[in-house]
């Protein structure tokens, strides 16, 4: 294992992507995910060695996760996306649930 914090992206990166990311979720009326979807993908980035734990930021992108958790219009930038990993696994465990 290695036990090497990782690095923030450049000044430049990180505004970037802040921008692009803020654009989108204004654009779209500052949508948010569910208390549900948002503890899955909180949980994903628990998990993550790319989040720098010191300051719960993801080390792709530069972004605090517990912000852009909430964001509908947001992503994980990793490839592939551990949030839609993640939530595919909470909608197939909320279809095998069945109404009584």
């Amino acid at each position: 294992m290695n036990d090497e914090t990782p690095k923030l992206p450049s000044f430049a990166t990180m505004v970037k992507n802040f921008v692009k990311s803020s654009v989108e979720y204004i654009a779209e009326g500052m949508p948010a995910v569910s208390p549900e979807v948002y503890k899955t993908r909180m949980e994903a980035c628990q998990k993550c060695e790319l989040r720098i734990a010191k300051d719960d930021r993801c080390s792709l992108c530069g972004c605090y996760v517990f912000h852009k958790g909430q964001w509908a219009t947001a992503d994980c930038p990793d490839n592939p996306s551990r949030w839609k990993v993640a939530e595919l696994e909470l909608k197939k465990k909320s279809d095998n649930v069945t109404d009584l």
